[in-house]
């Protein structure tokens, strides 16, 4: 076994790419979560992103090998970023450009907001929901 230093540039670009690949790999979760709990569609990420997965775990062996204590405490730090939602915003941020669906974040936005207009009048809740595409520049797919 290696014992690397958490300094040493080669453990510092590794514990880099394994956030960055698992932003995205927790980002897809997220997207699929919502299609199966919530029977919401906000657009899927393109295939390629599986390998992610693989990877993901690719690159923490390899930090276990180069140094086993610290693989511990970065994943132990990406299961809290996880159930935060930090690493879901910069995996979303990230996969942006690659989205099917250009208006993932907007459409996130727009059924949470969907959530609370429940209390509201049909006039209210209408007015609102255009209000909310104008400003967004969201399609109306109800038609």
């Amino acid at each position: 076994m290696y014992d690397y230093s958490f300094w040493s540039p080669v453990y510092l670009a590794l514990t880099a790419a394994y956030f960055l690949v698992a932003s995205v790999v927790t980002f897809d979760i997220r997207l699929n979560q919502a299609k199966q709990i919530e029977d919401i569609d906000y657009g899927t990420l393109p295939a390629w992103v599986t390998l992610f997965y693989y990877f993901q775990w690719l690159l923490w062996i390899t930090l276990a090998i180069l140094n086993w204590k610290w693989a511990l405490v970065i994943f132990i730090i990406k299961f809290v970023l996880k159930i935060l939602p930090v690493l879901e915003t910069i995996g979303n941020f990230l996969m942006f450009p690659f989205s099917k669906d250009r208006n993932t974040a907007n459409r996130m936005e727009e059924v949470a907001a969907e959530k609370h207009l429940s209390d509201l009048s049909p006039e209210a809740r209408t007015a609102v929901r255009k209000m909310f595409r104008e400003k967004f520049g969201i399609e109306d797919d109800r038609k």
